[in-house]
C-alpha cells in the first residue's frame, strides 16, 4: 500500500510540473504578453534593419556529358565567395570587383542522370546577392569562366578542327556527285539493244539513286550545321531568374525563431517572480 501512495504522489508532482508552465502563464500573463510584444517588436526592426538578400538560379550543362572537371572549378567559386575573397573572384569571372561584394552565398547543386552515379547531367547554381541587377553579370561572369580555362580551350578546338575537316569531305563529295551528273546528262544517248544477248548500253544514271544520295550528303550537312551551333563546352539551360521579393529576412521566419525563445524567457521570469512570492508567504 505505501508503494501504491508514493507512486499516486509521483504521478500527480509529474502532472503538477507538466501544468506549471501553463499555470505560470495564466497566472503572469502581462508580463508573458509583454515578452511577445518584445519579440515581435525585435523581429519587425529585424526586418527593417538587415539589408534585404535577393536570390537566382540558373542551370549549366556540359555538352560532353561525361566531363565531370568543370564541377571542381565550380566548387573553387563556392570556396572564394565563403571566403568572401572578391578580389580572386573578381579575377577569375573577368567581373568588376565591386558588382561582387554584395554577393553572399554560391552553392553547387550536381545533377546526376541515368544509371551510373558518376554522370554529371547538368549543375544547379543558386546565387544570393544583395542586389538584383547584378546576378547576370555573374551568370556570364561563371560561363566565361568555365570556357576560357586551359582544357575546355583546347576541347574546342579539336571539335572545330574536326567539324571543319568533316565539312570539307561533304563539300568535295557534293561537288564531286554534280561533276558526275553534268558528265552523265552531257553524254545521255538513247539506249542501244545489242540484240539477243539483251544488254542495253548507254543507260541514262537512275535519277531516284542520285537524288537519295544527294538528299543524304545535304542532311549529313545540315547535322554538321546543328553541331557547328554547339561548339561552346557549356550550355545555359536555364538563365538566372531572379527572385523579385527578398529571400531573407523574412518576417514569418523571424517571429518563429524569436517567440520560443521569449516565451521561454517569460516563463522563467514568472517562475521566479512566484518562487519571490512563495518565500514571503
Amino acid at each position: 500500500m505505501p508503494q501504491e501512495k508514493d507512486d499516486i504522489i509521483d504521478f500527480y508532482l509529474l502532472i503538477n510540473k507538466v501544468l506549471t508552465p501553463f499555470k505560470l502563464i495564466t497566472k503572469y500573463k502581462f508580463l508573458v504578453i509583454s515578452y511577445m510584444a518584445l519579440a515581435l517588436a525585435l523581429s519587425l526592426i529585424l526586418k527593417f534593419t538587415i539589408p534585404s538578400v535577393y536570390g537566382g538560379t540558373l542551370i549549366i550543362k556540359a555538352n560532353d556529358g561525361s566531363d565531370k572537371y568543370y564541377y571542381n572549378m565550380l566548387l573553387d567559386l563556392v570556396g572564394l565567395v565563403n571566403d568572401r575573397d572578391y578580389a580572386g573572384l573578381a579575377n577569375e569571372l573577368s567581373v568588376n570587383e565591386k558588382e561582387l561584394e554584395g554577393l553572399k552565398k554560391l552553392t553547387v547543386l550536381p545533377i546526376i542522370t541515368g544509371k551510373d552515379k558518376e554522370s554529371l547531367g547538368s549543375v544547379i547554381i543558386t546565387l544570393e546577392m544583395l542586389t538584383k541587377d547584378k546576378f547576370i553579370n555573374v551568370q556570364n561572369g561563371i560561363l566565361k569562366y568555365l570556357e576560357k580555362s586551359d582544357h575546355y580551350q583546347k576541347s574546342k578546338k579539336m571539335r572545330t578542327a574536326n567539324l571543319e575537316n568533316i565539312s570539307t569531305k561533304i563539300k568535295s563529295e557534293m561537288r564531286e556527285m554534280d561533276s558526275v551528273k553534268k558528265i552523265v546528262i552531257a553524254n545521255i544517248r538513247p539506249p542501244q539493244s545489242t540484240g539477243n544477248s539483251g544488254l542495253v548500253y548507254n543507260v541514262p544514271l537512275d535519277p531516284l539513286k542520285s537524288y537519295e544520295a544527294t538528299m543524304k550528303l545535304y542532311k549529313e550537312q545540315l547535322v554538321l550545321e546543328v553541331q557547328k551551333a554547339y561548339l561552346e563546352s557549356f550550355e545555359l539551360i536555364k538563365p538566372c531568374v531572379v527572385s523579385q521579393k527578398p529571400i531573407w529576412p523574412k518576417l514569418k521566419f523571424l517571429i518563429l525563431l524569436f517567440v520560443p525563445i521569449f516565451l521561454v524567457i517569460s516563463l522563467i521570469h514568472a517562475g521566479f517572480k512566484d518562487k519571490k512570492l512563495l518565500d514571503k508567504t
